[in-house]
């Protein structure tokens, strides 16, 4: 039974929107990852800044305006943070959630892929029909011609790797195009189910930070490196929060 074309455009432009969604989600995810450093240290060094000026106001050596807009300045620095955490626990929220979709568009094209292959295979046959008959021809020929000189002729012999550059495909790209959706959703479904159950295990996890811990950087934060080992105290006021958002691995034993 012959597929109806329409379901199948209509599968693989669904496959193809999807995949367009998921490339959106990743690269707003890589951009609010690359903005965390230099938030984070925003932040970092409005503490600072605030320590700085409410300890010079107790002293007497400065007003106390300049402590409320340190305060203010603060204030927003965490509300930057704020808001970028929520907004990378809401977009890796969509990609864990699009795993579904996902599912659902690779079963809708690889259901027409039997079909696919077999309706390329017919309309292939009598190209390829015409071109064995007619070698067959030339070879029956050639083998009379040797049998009677009593001689084998010195002539090239049909090889695929030396014709393939020759030959006009034409639409080969159309009839690759479910083929290679297909691995783009396997690629982005394994995914979206590594993240969910990287999720799950960070809701399961209730052990929390240890102080005394050792813990291993998984990505680099402000001078450290990924895989260089630190502790709560050497990281400071944001070891908590790098912990919560992945950055900390452990602890780490020995």
């Amino acid at each position: 039974m012959m597929p109806n074309l329409t379901d199948f455009e209509a599968a693989i432009t669904r496959a193809e929107e999807l995949l367009a969604q998921r490339a959106a989600i990743t690269d707003a995810i890589a951009a609010a990852e690359g903005e965390l450093p230099a938030t984070l240290q925003s932040r970092l060094d409005a503490e600072s800044n605030l320590a700085s000026v409410e300890s010079a106001s107790a002293l007497g050596e400065t007003d106390s305006n300049a402590a409320g807009a340190a305060r203010k300045h603060l204030t927003a620095a965490r509300e930057a943070l704020d808001g970028l955490s929520a907004r990378l626990r809401g977009l890796k929220a969509r990609a864990q959630t699009q795993s579904d979709d996902l599912i659902r568009a690779q079963a809708a094209v690889q259901s027409f892929m039997p079909t696919h292959r077999q309706d390329a295979a017919c309309s292939f046959e009598p190209e390829w029909t015409e071109a064995v008959s007619a070698f067959s021809c030339v070879l029956a020929k050639r083998v009379l011609l040797e049998g009677a000189l009593k001689t084998r002729f010195d002539l090239p012999e049909p090889s695929a790797s030396l014709s393939t550059e020759k030959v006009d495909v034409g639409d080969l790209a159309d009839l690759t195009k479910p083929g290679r959706l297909l691995a783009a959703l396997e690629r982005s479904i394994n995914e979206a189910n590594g993240m969910k159950q990287a999720a799950a295990r960070a809701v399961r996890r209730k052990a929390p930070l240890d102080m005394d811990g050792v813990y291993r950087m998984r990505k680099p934060w402000q001078g450290f490196k990924t895989g260089d080992l630190v502790t709560a105290e050497v990281i400071g006021a944001e070891a908590e929060w790098l912990f919560q958002n992945g950055f900390l691995l452990g602890p780490v034993t020995f």
